[in-house]
């Protein structure tokens, strides 16, 4: 996951009031020009089988996590899934499942990966196992792969009188700086269900920061994190607003290296204003996405950018009489921004679909799948290489592993992506350029300078 320090102390000066509707803020750039999306078959080693997330080293080199169940003795095991892409196909690694044997079943899952080297692939998730009281409940689940093997890494169990963790996410700075979050209970308050948590690898285990603030009764939940610097994280999520039930309340918090902060940034909206994940370029360049649920009619998706001081809503396309849960969002660059998830055409009980979204630096968009890959399904996870080599996981027809990827080239040449090379594909790519965007990158050097200028305008002159 990319990140940059830089405007570090202007991020939190926009109130929620300034969560503004915006029509567009980016300068265009091209996405039609690639290829499309193309469903990739992957093994499937159990009766049912879930891929929660992906992480894309190099194009011969990624990973995707999950979960799978296998029946024992007339028991279902849930066991942890790991699969690795090696340029050619997917290959079901071997992964460890603590607590398998305990009667009743075992529920061992990973929520999450984050690939730093070959040789350094951090999974995330849970375990069923014994916590401190001696009863057997949900613990936290950590792993490493070495190069050769994943093996399980030391996580602190909740506190005596209750039992549930979960790792829902990972980042990290590099090799060895790593960081995790999710929620756990807390005996301790009888009000509140669970806290919201962040756990950082110290080289030897995983220690957890305080818990995240209370702010209502009931749950709290961090589902993502953003870390920027050791004292600079941000994180996203849900709590229970005024009474029992899910954590579908907007939940914003800050860590400065000493304390949370909770940031009133979004506001609820509807019944539920559920925030599932978010992606930065930069902490002046970020994308929050989630759903809005109104009860009397169809959810709709929720896309929110801040730009280093303010946060702005941005439109998406309505989906008629159906729903929308948008579970993942990945940055290519400011311009070129995927999201992911399921929706549905008709009220329940509709089967879902998977979903694509597209955001091109100046609208969102519905983007179509491969025709070739299942009708019925989820997307929960994405994760780019780059402009056109994008990867999306889930599930098919409720029980299979489903990953497509985004591929090709296309006419790059064309890089406001409306059919046409002419002058208005030169102004576009010179935005790009004065704006220092990553999509001005044209030669895929990681430095925007006039090399990329030259490279581009020999493209343009070559023409499609």
């Amino acid at each position: 996951m990319r990140a940059s320090c830089m405007m570090a102390q202007r991020i939190w000066l926009a109130p929620a009031a300034s969560l503004a509707l915006a029509a567009a803020a980016f300068p265009s750039a091209a996405q039609d020009v690639c290829d499309g999306w193309r469903f990739i078959d992957a093994p499937t080693p159990g009766d049912l089988q879930i891929l929660r997330a992906v992480s894309a080293l190099s194009e011969t080199d990624t990973w995707a996590v999950g979960e799978y169940a296998e029946l024992h003795d007339g028991v279902r095991d849930w066991l942890t899934l790991t699969l690795r892409w090696d340029g050619n196909q997917w290959v079901h690694v071997p992964s460890p499942s603590p607590g398998l044997g305990f009667p009743g079943g075992t529920s061992a899952s990973l929520w999450n990966v984050e690939a730093i080297t070959p040789e350094e692939v951090w999974a995330g998730g849970t375990q069923y196992i014994i916590g401190r009281d001696g009863f057997p409940g949900q613990q936290y689940l950590a792993m490493r792969w070495d190069g050769s093997e994943w093996e399980v890494t030391p996580t602190p169990l909740t506190p005596e009188g209750g039992t549930g963790a979960y790792i829902l996410n990972l980042d990290s700075l590099g090799p060895g700086r790593v960081w995790a979050c999710g929620f756990r209970v807390e005996p301790a308050n009888p009000q509140v269900a669970t806290v919201g948590t962040v756990l950082a690898w110290d080289g030897s285990e995983w220690v957890e920061l305080p818990p995240t603030p209370i702010v209502s009764i009931d749950e709290h939940r961090l589902r993502e994190i953003e870390v920027f610097a050791p004292d600079h994280i941000l994180g996203i999520g849900g709590h229970s607003g005024n009474g029992f039930g899910p954590a579908d309340q907007p939940y914003v918090v800050r860590w400065d290296g000493s304390s949370w902060e909770v940031l009133d940034v979004i506001p609820s909206i509807g019944l539920q204003t559920w925030l599932r994940d978010m992606d930065a370029l930069a902490p002046d360049d970020l994308w929050v996405v989630g759903e809005i649920v109104y009860g009397d009619r169809p959810s709709e998706p929720l896309f929110v950018h801040f730009d280093g001081e303010t946060w702005q809503r941005f439109p998406a396309p309505s989906f008629d009489q159906g729903g929308v849960q948008i579970e993942v969002v990945t940055m290519v660059s400011s311009n070129d921004v995927w999201a992911a998830g399921t929706y549905t055409v008709e009220r329940p009980p509709d089967e879902a679909r998977p979903l694509l979204m597209h955001f091109d630096g100046a609208e969102w968009r519905q983007v179509f799948s491969d025709p070739a890959g299942p009708e019925f399904g989820w997307f929960r996870g994405l994760d780019d290489l780059g402009r056109c080599d994008v990867w999306a996981v889930g599930q098919r027809d409720i029980s299979f592993t489903h990953t497509q990827r985004l591929l090709g080239e296309g006419c790059r040449a064309d890089f406001n992506g409306d059919g046409s090379v002419n002058t208005l594909d030169v102004l576009a790519f010179l935005n790009a350029f004065a704006s220092d965007d990553s999509g001005a990158d044209f030669d895929g050097n990681g430095v925007v300078d006039s090399r990329d200028v030259l490279a581009f305008l020999n493209v343009w002159a070559a023409g499609c």
